[in-house]
């Protein structure tokens, strides 16, 4: 069961995704998700004076959301971390063919003319 590595963040993006999905439209699962939430944090809620009301399915569907907003926002940091890592190596290819190219072109016609002359093409 998912439940114990969700409550305790250990979920990869992915399989919470997953698990969220199955618990909002598993009557059952989400049962037990409440039952194991009230165990977990429930005390800690009541002991926090700053709450006026105490409604778990309430506390519950605000961490479910929290819990999706930071999965999303963990996705957007991957896709930009991978952005530019390849803008990066771009870059840097682009700097290399730039300070290369000229010695490459320069010996290309170096052989070209090595090779000319060897043939008497002048």
């Amino acid at each position: 069961m998912l439940i114990r590595p969700y409550l305790d963040d250990e979920l990869r993006p992915k399989a919470c995704s997953e698990f969220l999905a199955h618990v909002q439209n598993c009557e059952e699962c989400r049962r037990e998700l409440e039952n194991s939430f009230i165990v977990e944090y429930a005390l800690q809620y009541l002991d926090d004076d700053k709450i006026d009301n105490f409604d778990i399915k309430e506390l519950l569907d605000e961490s479910i959301v929290q819990r999706e907003r930071r999965m999303k926002r963990r996705q957007i940091l991957t896709v930009l971390t991978w952005l530019s890592i390849i803008v990066m190596g771009a870059v840097i290819a682009g700097i290399l063919v730039r300070l290369l190219l000229p010695e490459v072109f320069s010996y290309a016609v170096d052989v070209f003319h090595d090779i000319s002359s060897s043939y008497n093409l002048n």
